[in-house]
């Protein structure tokens, strides 16, 4: 399992749409999604066996903060993939942020 915490200067709706933009970019699939909650899946590797992804969103007054949550689906042990998925979705995120 792994969290990163982390604060985007944006609005809840840029924040919300800049990371399903990301979970579209890297092709993980959104299971379910409310208002300040989006869980995802990822697809398995020849190191995992997938992980269920989940981000939660809370407003601020001028950001954003998003917590993104990742867990495998079946292992015990990920290999760092829990890791790997959080940074990239991270940056992914940031990146879109940024594209607007």
């Amino acid at each position: 399992m792994a969290t990163m915490d982390c604060s985007l200067k944006c609005s809840l709706t840029e924040g919300k749409s800049a990371i399903k933009r990301a979970l579209t970019e890297l092709s993980w699939q959104v299971e379910e999604e409310s208002a300040d909650w989006i869980k995802a899946s990822t697809q398995g590797t020849i190191w995992s066996c997938g992980e269920n992804i989940e981000i939660y969103i809370s407003s601020q007054v001028s950001q954003i903060n998003v917590s993104i949550n990742s867990v495998p689906k079946w292992q015990f042990l990920d290999w760092g993939k829990s890791e790997e998925n959080v940074k990239l979705l991270y940056d992914t995120i940031l990146e879109m942020a940024l594209d607007g």
